[in-house]
């Protein structure tokens, strides 16, 4: 069965929703007015940005060694 643990550039991904929801939220309180689509754009580029920027990094296996996670084939 596959791993349902998420990797670190999916929970990075994942955790960098909330900043980015903020900022647009923030930008909203400034007066600057925008379009839903141009706001999705925003969330879903901070979001991408901290998947790329996050490095793959490496899971702990339950036998105590490491590995890549880099998904089986």
């Amino acid at each position: 069965m596959a791993n349902l643990k998420p990797t670190p550039k999916m929970a990075a991904t994942g955790l960098a929703f909330g900043p980015a929801i903020v900022l647009v939220w923030f930008a909203g309180q400034l007066g600057i007015d925008m379009p839903a689509e141009v706001a999705a754009g925003i969330v879903g580029g901070i979001m991408w940005l901290a998947g790329y920027l996050k490095s793959e990094g490496v899971l702990k296996r339950k036998d105590g060694r490491h590995e890549a996670t880099v998904p089986d084939a």
